[in-house]
């Protein structure tokens, strides 16, 4: 039932919260696909604008008569302050994570609430999460190797049940059982705009350390809407890089793309090169930081056999800059090409700060 009339008097069942901040019109869509959903029972959505400075407060106005709408605001950037903020203020007795930028199927609400009725002793739920590009990106993005980390990706099986042990679901489409939660907020040192990510992976480590059973539910999916300057490669690779510290810093634990596609043309190749080497630097970076780790040979190991040139416009802006303090990181082949490059650069930009002031015409 989606009667506005019975919103403000009936207690939700679901409460979904999502932080937004900077980003009015592509959370409109979002708004919108979610006035098309078809819930049995109550629900409430808490939207946090995080400080935003764009025109987000007048989106969330315009909706309030369509949707079960909770207006927050928190001044302080933070999207895990946010969400915590938001969780302080949820009614309902399962609590569903989402972000602005995705369309969930009508369904969504629906799948959710049988699942919540469907397995009483279970407290964690979760669905898919499918990526939808902008119409001139290439078609080989969607199953690039890299696709979870740097678009969100989580399709992880086909047939609803308990999630495979050792996987867990991403910040866009997953739920946890109210009474779960009490006592338990997001790392606010983790997420956006910090340096590390893996706040939802952190939260779900925790419930799970209680609880380890998660439900997935294939019908219960999000579109995860692609802004086209996602697609730029600094901008993917750096995404690549932060992805890579994240995993280490958060799961202790590395992770390996066993071989990249072949056979296919320079763009994908080079795209699939560059978040290789960015993600998996990253990793290094933050095993670096901890001193003598063994999993810094399996890494240097992986990165050796990629054959990289040395180019470092593969690279995310923050892999560059400390490789280039720590060129002792770069392959043996691939370092003299490397430092070269970062070495012309960085006189290019001596020459360019030095340089006399134009006089004016």
């Amino acid at each position: 039932m989606n009667d506005p009339r019975t919103w403000k008097t009936r207690q939700p069942l679901i409460s979904v919260v999502v932080a937004t901040r900077n980003r009015a019109e592509t959370l409109r869509s979002t708004l919108a696909a979610m006035q098309d959903l078809l819930p049995r029972e109550g629900w409430e959505l808490i939207v946090v604008d995080n400080a935003s400075t764009d025109h987000t407060a007048s989106v969330l106005v315009s909706v309030q008569a369509r949707l079960p709408l909770v207006a927050l605001y928190e001044a302080h950037p933070g999207k895990s302050r946010a969400i915590n903020y938001a969780l302080g203020s949820t009614r309902g007795r399962l609590v569903i994570f989402t972000d602005d930028d995705v369309r969930p199927a009508r369904s969504w609400l629906l799948e959710y609430e049988r699942a919540y009725h469907e397995h009483p002793s279970v407290n964690i739920f979760c669905g898919p999460i499918r990526c939808v590009f902008p119409t001139e990106a290439p078609d080989w993005l969607a199953n690039c190797p890299h696709a979870s980390p740097l678009f969100g990706r989580f399709e992880p099986q086909s047939a609803e049940g308990f999630l495979t042990p050792g996987w867990l679901p991403f910040g866009g489409n997953f739920a946890v059982r109210s009474r779960s939660l009490q006592g338990m907020r997001l790392n606010e040192n983790l997420g956006p705009p910090r340096p590390i990510m893996g706040e939802d992976t952190d939260l779900l480590l925790r419930l799970t350390g209680q609880s380890p059973n998660i439900v997935y539910m294939p019908g219960a999916g999000v579109n995860h809407c692609i802004r086209p300057e996602q697609l730029v490669p600094a901008s993917a690779f750096e995404r690549a890089f932060v992805c890579g510290t994240s995993i280490v810093a958060v799961m202790d634990t590395i992770d390996i793309v066993p071989s990249l596609p072949v056979h296919v043309d320079a763009e994908e190749q080079v795209f699939n090169l560059g978040a290789d080497l960015s993600y998996s630097y990253g990793q290094i970076y933050q095993l670096s930081r901890r001193g003598d780790d063994p999993r810094l040979k399996t890494l240097a190991e992986h990165i050796s056999a990629l054959n990289w040139s040395g180019d470092p416009a593969l690279l995310g802006s923050r892999a560059r800059l400390w490789l280039a303090q720590n060129p002792e990181h770069v392959p043996d082949a691939a370092r003299p090409a490397f430092l070269e490059v970062v070495e012309s650069s960085r006189e290019l930009a001596m020459s360019l700060s030095t340089a006399p002031e134009a006089a004016e015409a």
